[in-house]
This record gives structure tokens, C-alpha cells and sequence, in this order.
């Protein structure tokens, strides 16, 4: 499966950081006047609140691989929802902000834009294991009412008897889907996770 390593920064609570006139755009109401409307995207231009979940998931700059951005095997039948309301998609995170998503996705095409490598094979959830897996990063919050804590460590204990390097961080009170766990105990996951 690939999948992008801030995929759930971006559909989750990612901080404060919301899109600036930094990078030449002019903002009209809070949102970049890129002009496309969903329409005519080339792989400079930029996503605002008011395009739709669909201008995400063939994006150019995401090369057919958008549709792995989103939350569900098959998102077909949320194409139409404008980004504005991307938080109805996601009911079991809490405190998604449109503004956020949106910059988190323009953060990502100018990455793209500067020639970097966004996407990564890297496998999530399963029940296999085997010394050949890529090392890995894991985090859980003991109450994810989502995710057993127990089969996360179940999973972390098999790929380290495997001899898969991996590191491994339980937080208490983050819940489920908190994304750079700002406020919560999982606060700074992300910077360990970058030098891990």
C-alpha cells in the first residue's frame, strides 16, 4: 500500500499553521486565489477550502496516487464534497479544520513541485510480519477507541522478535487520529519520528 506519512496530519488536527501569502499567493477571505476552481490544475497551482474532495484525488501532482490520500478503500462517493466539509468524512477524528487540510495538501504539491519524493511504500495494520519489513515507526494512544493498544503491541512485539528494528511510542490520552498531537501527550511524535 502506498501511503504518505503525513497522510493524517493532513485530515487530522495539524496545529495552527494555516496557509500563508508566503509563497507569493494572494489570500482573499482566508483562502488562496489561485483562480483554478477545481478546473485547469496544473502542478503549480493550488487547492483552496472551496475545491472538492475529487480536485484532491487527481491532483497532477500526485501522479494517480490521490485517491491513497483519503480515509476509505473506495472514496468514489465522497468526490463531491467540498473540501470545506472534509471533517463529515472523517466522524471518528476529532477537530479537522478544512484550512488545515487544504494547506497540508498545497504544502505537499510544492513538495512534489521541488522534485521530492512524497509517496513511500510502507505497510500498515497487518497481521504479517518477517525480518525482510522495513524498519518502523508506531505510535498508539492507550485510549484509541479505534485502535487495540494490545494488537498494536501484539504487532510491535512479533516485528521485533523478527529482528525489525522498530520504535515504539504508547501515549495515554491522545486518543484516535491526533495528528501532530498538539495539546495532548503525544505532542513532538513527529519529530521523533523523522529522526527515527
Amino acid at each position: 500500500m502506498v501511503l504518505l506519512l503525513s497522510l493524517m496530519l493532513f485530515f487530522t488536527n495539524c496545529g495552527d499553521k494555516t496557509p500563508t501569502d508566503s509563497d507569493n499567493q494572494e489570500i482573499v477571505d482566508g483562502n488562496e486565489n489561485n483562480g483554478n476552481g477545481g478546473n485547469n490544475m496544473n502542478m503549480a497551482a493550488h487547492l483552496t477550502i472551496n475545491d472538492y474532495v475529487r480536485d484532491i484525488v487527481n491532483y497532477p501532482a500526485f501522479n494517480g496516487l490521490g485517491e491513497l490520500l483519503l480515509s476509505r478503500d473506495d472514496n468514489s462517493s465522497y468526490y463531491n464534497t467540498p473540501i470545506s466539509n472534509v471533517g463529515s468524512l472523517m466522524p471518528y477524528h476529532g477537530n479537522v479544520r478544512p484550512e488545515v487540510v487544504v494547506g497540508s495538501v498545497n504544502y505537499m504539491i510544492d513538495e512534489v513541485n521541488k522534485g521530492k519524493t512524497i509517496f513511500y511504500d510502507i505497510y500498515t495494520g497487518q497481521s504479517t510480519y518477517s525480518r525482510d519489513f522495513s524498519p518502523s515507526f508506531i505510535t498508539v494512544a492507550a485510549n484509541d477507541g479505534i485502535v487495540n493498544v494490545n494488537t498494536v503491541e501484539r504487532r510491535v512485539k512479533n516485528l521485533r522478535k523478527a529482528g525489525v528494528k522498530v520504535e515504539y511510542h504508547r501515549y495515554q490520552t491522545a486518543g484516535h487520529g491526533f495528528g501532530l498531537g498538539t495539546g495532548t501527550d503525544a505532542e513532538g511524535w513527529l519529530d521523533l519520528a523523522v529522526r527515527f
